[in-house]
């Protein structure tokens, strides 16, 4: 009940991703549409998501890439995915990285077909 009288860009990401009908039982169809991929690409409930978050100033670069990858993907970093990382880390402002890193996982395949 606190989910469906939520803020309206919660709402809006509901309907966009087949939010049923509360009068009527049905299933939801789970191929996702256009609407769902732009609204995960540039919709306003992820970006604003993304733009709110800070790193954890106790975890120190690795730690907190290990912390994004684990909860968003259930595994580690892989060694290229570090290196990338480490490379950005070195010529780009730290919470810039991880937050471009935190877009890119939550529209990555392996986070839409898995998670």
């Amino acid at each position: 009940m606190q989910v469906y009288s939520a803020q309206p860009g919660i709402n809006y990401m509901l309907t966009a991703f087949g939010r049923p009908n509360r009068e009527t039982i049905c299933e939801r169809d789970s191929m996702p549409d256009i609407v769902q991929t732009l609204h995960l690409i540039s919709g306003d409930t992820i970006n604003k998501k993304i733009a709110e978050w800070k790193p954890d100033p106790a975890l120190d670069e690795p730690g907190q890439l290990d912390r994004i990858m684990l909860t968003s993907l259930s595994r580690y970093p892989s060694d290229a995915e570090r290196k990338r990382i480490e490379a950005e880390l070195q010529t780009r402002d730290r919470p810039a990285v991880f937050q471009d890193l935190l877009w890119a996982v939550l529209n990555s395949k392996e986070f839409m077909f898995n998670h």
